[in-house]
């Protein structure tokens, strides 16, 4: 009886002892825009107005979790490598800040929005 009862608390220690485990910390990651030293066109601001958007991402890539393909074409989900925001804004915000470096240009919307300009081009994908 008395080794029955040992057998228990060492099991109970032991579920506590790994209930106390940490697990690795996670890492929240966001898109980038260019650098602006990389220069701006020589467009003047407002040359051209510009509508980027709707961006429609994969369903496997609306998720928090950072997605990776291998080789083998098989998906992969990093739990503790996460988004800090949607994909699909920081792309949005990224791709508009970019443009805008490029060409030379604020005239930016990103749809939906209202527009208060007219616009040269729209960009979807």
């Amino acid at each position: 009886m008395a080794a029955r009862a040992c057998g228990r608390l060492g099991l109970v220690l032991g579920l506590g002892i790994l209930g106390c485990a940490s697990s690795p910390p996670s890492s929240f990651y966001t898109l980038s825009p260019l650098p602006a030293a990389q220069g701006r066109a020589s467009l003047a601001d407002g040359a051209i107005g510009i509508g980027l958007g709707p961006v429609t991402f994969p369903v496997f890539l609306d998720r928090p979790q950072i997605v990776t393909r291998d080789p083998a074409n098989r998906l992969a989900l990093d739990e503790f490598h996460r988004w800090g925001g949607t994909l699909q804004d920081d792309f949005l915000r990224v791709w508009s800040e970019n443009l805008s470096h490029l060409v030379g240009t604020s005239r930016i919307v990103i749809f939906p929005s209202e527009v208060r300009y007219p616009l040269d081009f729209r960009v979807t994908c």
